[in-house]
């Protein structure tokens, strides 16, 4: 599956690959697709939510103090709360959520799974009051893919996260060979910002693509 064009996608999807990163049209966009929106990833068999969970237990095999059910882990544009619905099915009881899309936000809040949701919420800005250097583990599923974040805005995740806490991310495999995602990892790495734990690739992501899943230590 890895290398697969973006155009073999579900419709929906291949529309949001257009956003450009323009936050306006991407609050708009998944508003509108918030009703819709499992449904039409369900039939993409959806991997993310697995994957991002297998990577974090991966991961609480490898590093010592992640193994509490209630460490506190953010789902960082956590749509309409796949990954928290995964995670809580895993275990974990201590979820939060932040999302661009109120609509997106309300169908998450409706799970149950979260203490605390936030929506218009950019991550290429800095997190709202009460939130920076506040988690364990922060997950960025579904995220870094084409037309959202650019990979600079890896930089500027660490302050949502405690430090020496983890974060984890997926990238779709057509943003992975489009953008820099690599290089910009490579560089934080280099710089001693972050400790790269694994990096996993072709793990499931949607029907038409395989991912990678980066997983990192903070400072």
């Amino acid at each position: 599956m890895a290398g697969q064009e973006p155009d073999e996608a579900h419709p929906a999807i291949q529309q949001a690959f257009e956003l450009r990163g323009d936050p306006e049209r991407i609050v708009e966009y998944y508003d509108e697709w918030a009703a819709t929106y499992d449904s039409d990833v369900a039939g993409e068999v959806y991997g993310v939510p697995s994957s991002c969970v297998a990577v974090l237990r991966r991961c609480i095999e490898m590093v010592e103090g992640f193994d509490d059910p209630e460490i506190s882990i953010l789902d960082a544009g956590c749509g309409t709360g796949l990954v928290g619905a995964a995670l809580a099915a895993a275990g974990f009881t201590n979820l939060h959520g932040v999302d661009l899309s109120p609509g997106m936000v309300a169908a998450a809040r409706a799970r149950g799974v979260y203490r605390r949701l936030v929506a218009q919420v950019d991550l290429a800005e800095p997190p709202p009051d009460g939130w920076a250097h506040d988690f364990d583990v922060m997950v960025i599923g579904g995220v870094y893919t084409l037309g959202h974040l650019p990979p600079t805005t890896l930089a500027d995740m660490p302050r949502w996260i405690k430090p020496g806490g983890m974060m984890i991310t997926s990238v779709r495999d057509a943003y992975y060979d489009a953008e820099d995602y690599q290089t910009v990892s490579d560089g934080l790495v280099a710089a001693g910002r972050l400790t790269e734990l694994l990096h996993a690739e072709n793990l499931p992501y949607t029907m038409d693509s395989t991912g990678h899943y980066f997983a990192y230590l903070v400072g």
